[in-house]
């Protein structure tokens, strides 16, 4: 593997993000790349729909996740299954759970599900009344909150722009690192 990592950079508040080059990150106990004191996270997206086996893997930073893993089936646009962590089997479970469920969203921490939300209908919506989600969606973000995400940072709505190669600069989709300037595929580790 190379020496430098590319990292997906989040700005609070908006969907632009920025590009930052850094040495590669090796922490006991976190996968490789992850950045815990700068809050770098790993990030993969799955295609979900043709059975392609199409895997894009990058780093997130900015991102307020402090432990475990997130997974959601909404990614716009095409909405492949996205998974964030600090640790592949965290990250695994997560994603996993979301496929178990036919879609929806999943919080792991410390090889345990914390929190889920099934979305069978497309991976999007739900079957069930609206309070029964909505109950469910605050469990997820009293579950990330009382892990160390701050109250204002929205994860899951975060997570369903990261892999939408239209907007500037880097994002993640099923064939890796986009730039979306130059509408290409970028190394992520060089």
């Amino acid at each position: 593997s190379g020496e430098q990592e590319r990292v997906i950079c989040l700005n609070r508040g908006e969907l632009l993000t920025e590009e930052k080059i850094i040495p590669f990150q090796r922490h006991p106990g976190k996968a490789p790349g992850v950045d815990p004191e700068h809050n770098i996270v790993k990030l993969a997206v799955f295609e979900r729909h043709h059975h392609s086996g199409h895997v894009g893997i990058g780093f997130l930073g900015n991102f307020s996740l402090k432990c475990g893993a997130v997974a959601s089936s909404i990614a716009h646009d095409s909405h492949n299954l996205i998974v964030a962590g600090d640790n592949d089997a965290d990250m695994m479970l997560a994603g996993n759970t979301v496929r178990k469920n036919k879609g929806g969203l999943a919080f792991v921490a410390d090889g345990q599900v914390v929190a889920e939300l099934a979305l069978p209908v497309a991976g999007l919506m739900s079957n069930e009344s609206a309070e029964s989600v909505a109950a469910k969606m605050q469990a997820l973000n009293d579950a990330l909150k009382a892990h160390g995400v701050a109250e204002d940072i929205g994860i899951f709505m975060t997570l369903a722009f990261v892999s939408l190669p239209v907007i500037p600069k880097l994002r993640l989709n099923t064939y890796g690192i986009i730039d979306v300037a130059q509408q290409k595929v970028v190394p992520v580790v060089f």
